[in-house]
């Protein structure tokens, strides 16, 4: 069955000769791993020079729901996308986004709300003129409430730890390294109502700013199966440490 619909490249690995294996987020099939030939071709309606972390793609391809790899007949990208591959920043915040929705989004779990959420997020990165520093963490807070993760925040109480592997308000420190001390406790129901509208409000130092995205990751890796470690996540903090 072919199927044409809106995507999003999340990932690619180069096999033998010039064939990629792409991994995509569909609005119409959810993740889908396409087999894509010729992809350095002049040739070839579907270069790479467009596939990259992030791209949003219109792509058709030959959909069989049980088969590892679908067939991609074509792709071409939705709008302009160009400080996500050429401002070191932006580039490197694509790459982390990307890593993230791979491993929190899983086969059969997805949904429209999903897609529309990363949709939106590409072309606010693709867009956004400044405040970029509390984008990725906005985007993780945002990503957790359609995962079904977000903590609850209707039970705070002051003076406590909030427990990571519980998702609880905790009178007395866990016995693990998995919490939030008093001072980041109080902090989660403010970072909670984060979003894209008042992020450059939120005034964080950068090292405060790195602590909130590694526990956030930390969270998501407690919280969702076989996410496991984030590579692109050192690559980020090194990235911002140079701006």
């Amino acid at each position: 069955m072919l199927v044409t619909t809106r995507a999003i490249i999340l990932g690619a690995v180069r096999t033998a000769g010039d064939k990629l294996v792409v991994r995509m987020l569909t609005e119409e099939a959810g993740r889908v791993d396409f087999i894509v030939y010729g992809a350095w071709s002049k040739r070839s309606g579907h270069k790479a020079s467009f596939i990259f972390p992030l791209s949003a793609v219109d792509v058709t391809f030959d959909y069989r729901q049980n088969k590892e790899l679908s067939t991609l007949k074509d792709a071409t990208p939705s709008f302009p996308i160009l400080e996500l591959f050429m401002e070191p920043e932006k580039a490197t915040v694509a790459m982390f986004l990307a890593e993230i929705f791979t491993r929190s989004i899983h086969k059969g779990e997805e949904t429209q709300e999903i897609f529309n959420y990363c949709w939106h997020a590409v072309a606010s990165l693709e867009h956004l003129q400044r405040n970029l520093a509390n984008f990725h963490i906005t985007t993780l807070v945002g990503l957790s409430r359609l995962l079904g993760i977000q903590p609850n925040i209707k039970g705070f109480k002051k003076n406590t730890y909030f427990d990571l592997t519980t998702s609880q308000y905790e009178y007395n420190m866990p016995l693990h390294t998995f919490f939030l001390n008093h001072q980041h406790t109080a902090f989660l129901p403010t970072l909670l109502r984060i979003n894209y509208r008042n992020m450059h409000f939120y005034r964080l130092e950068r090292m405060e700013r790195q602590i909130l995205l590694d526990t956030i990751v930390t969270y998501f890796k407690l919280h969702i199966p076989e996410f496991g470690d984030v590579k692109s996540l050192k690559t980020l903090i090194e990235v911002y440490n140079l701006v």
